[in-house]
């Protein structure tokens, strides 16, 4: 059974056959291949052939379609503890001193 959905560039979609969603990021009709990049930025390259088998079906774009620019959770462990502060302060509230209080023991 042929595949009911053509692709497209820019479109996701899902499929029982890959395990994640992915985004058609080229097509190249001369030889006869799809660009896939999953959610997670792999890159993979099909062939038509093989898209026609996938009965893919077209989904919205992901809420959070940044998954492939993020760093991963190990990554983020070791900044996990330590605050980060701009170098410049910019905000005018900054420049607000607070007042004098004194506290009672």
């Amino acid at each position: 059974m042929p595949n009911q959905c053509e692709p497209i560039i820019g479109q996701w979609y899902r499929t029982s056959k890959l395990s994640d969603i992915f985004e058609i990021v080229a097509i190249d009709s001369d030889e006869h291949l799809i660009e896939i990049q999953y959610f997670d930025g792999q890159i993979e390259e099909i062939e038509l052939d093989v898209w026609n088998e996938y009965h893919s079906i077209e989904i919205a774009a992901p809420e959070d379609w940044s998954g492939a620019y993020e760093l991963p959770k190990e990554d983020l462990s070791e900044y996990k503890e330590e605050v980060i502060h701009p170098e410049n302060w910019d905000n005018p509230v900054n420049s607000i001193e607070p007042p004098d209080i004194e506290l009672e023991d």
